[in-house]
């Protein structure tokens, strides 16, 4: 995982708790290694939990 991930590991969790966040994963160059942090951005994909979507 890159830093910038790791740092923000705990805001994350937050996050994912706050908005029903079911399912989170990196993808594209931040997930390979080939992340560039003043060129790159960060990838998600998202799935959030079906009670989520009805709020």
């Amino acid at each position: 995982m890159i830093s910038t991930v790791e740092e923000r590991a705990d805001e994350l969790k937050r996050l994912c708790l706050d908005y029903g966040v079911q399912w989170l994963d990196l993808f594209v160059s931040a997930s390979t290694g080939r992340h560039a942090p003043y060129e790159s951005d960060l990838d998600f994909a998202v799935e959030f939990q079906p009670a989520a979507l009805d709020a």
